[in-house]
């Protein structure tokens, strides 16, 4: 399968973070990026950015060293589920590996609708997968329940199987190749178009069937519209907007200020031609939905400190 890349400049180490990005999503993509470099403690770190041609990186973020990228997938991924949420691009993470396999040993894919903590960075590029091609964090409709069976595997007949968020994902570029996943994921999405209702992240799941390396929900912390419990009680390293809310979009409080004020911030500096983030203080619930709310929220704790259990250690591991 024939994919190109052209840079903005050499790689210049063995570990790349990758974001995918159109015209958009580059503010975004490059807020976490600052975060990244100022957070990961790895020198020779890579920051890529793949985004179409015209794109590029203001001079006040020069400071970045990010490569810039452009993938030419050509007709690779056609015949492939679509809808009117997303183009062909978002696809292109599933291209990485094998447009970059020569360059780099291990990439993190990092959608751009994250926040960065910190963390162990470091000891994350490092981990051993196994064998395995992806280290990722299950997706949060398993969180609570792991036993869950998701309808994307569901409906394609598959068996029950650990499913993961594709929003953050660590790459063994060689396993992936030798693999042959890209060529699997294309060969089910054509085949199965009529059943898909996700794009690249069931994709993988159905082609992998669990077959990939979980590590802990630390490193992809999952928001659909507030934070899951115990958010102040678990040292995060990445937060990830799951759902229609973002930090830059919310007009109803509901994403906290504390990821809402360093993006405005940076945003403000960097991109001023963009809308200002507007900082609403969270709508009160009605007082009759009060103790319902609570007794949900300490059964949904109670389930999910079960799950984080699983975890020996900050860099998280399953057991």
């Amino acid at each position: 399968m024939s994919v190109t890349m052209s840079s903005s400049r050499p790689a210049r180490g063995r570990y790349a973070a990758a974001f995918c990005a159109d015209e958009n999503y580059l503010p975004y993509a490059l807020f976490a990026a600052d975060q990244l470099r100022r957070s990961s403690g790895i020198h020779d770190l890579d920051i890529l950015i793949c985004a179409p041609d015209g794109c590029a990186v203001p001079k006040s973020l020069e400071y970045l060293d990010v490569r810039l990228c452009h993938l030419d997938a050509g007709d690779l991924f056609k015949g492939l589920y679509l809808d009117g949420r997303v183009t062909e691009s978002a696809y292109h993470r599933l291209a990485l590996p094998a447009a970059l396999k020569e360059e780099y040993d291990r990439i993190l894919y990092l959608d751009c609708d994250i926040f960065i903590h910190g963390g162990d960075f470091a000891a994350l590029f490092e981990i051993d997968l196994g064998g395995h091609a992806i280290a990722a964090v299950r997706d949060f409709a398993q969180w609570k329940n792991p036993e869950f069976h998701l309808p994307a595997l569901k409906d394609h007949g598959l068996p029950n199987a650990k499913y993961f968020n594709s929003g953050v994902q660590l790459v063994d570029t060689k396993a992936f190749h030798d693999q042959e996943i890209l060529g699997q994921c294309i060969a089910f999405g054509r085949e199965n178009i009529a059943k898909m209702t996700y794009h690249d992240q069931q994709l993988l799941n159905c082609v992998l069937q669990g077959d990939w390396k979980e590590i802990s929900p630390i490193w992809n912390w999952q928001h659909i519209v507030g934070p899951p419990p115990f958010i102040d009680k678990v040292a995060v390293s990445i937060s990830h907007f799951i759902g229609p809310k973002k930090p830059w979009n919310d007009n109803r409080g509901r994403v906290s200020p504390r990821y809402t004020l360093p993006m405005r911030g940076f945003l403000g500096q960097h991109f001023p031609e963009l809308p200002t983030i507007q900082i609403k203080k969270a709508r009160d619930l009605p007082a009759p939905k009060l103790p319902k709310l609570r007794l949900r929220k300490l059964f949904e704790a109670r389930r999910l400190k079960r799950y984080l259990d699983r975890f020996p250690d900050d860099l998280g591991v399953a057991t």
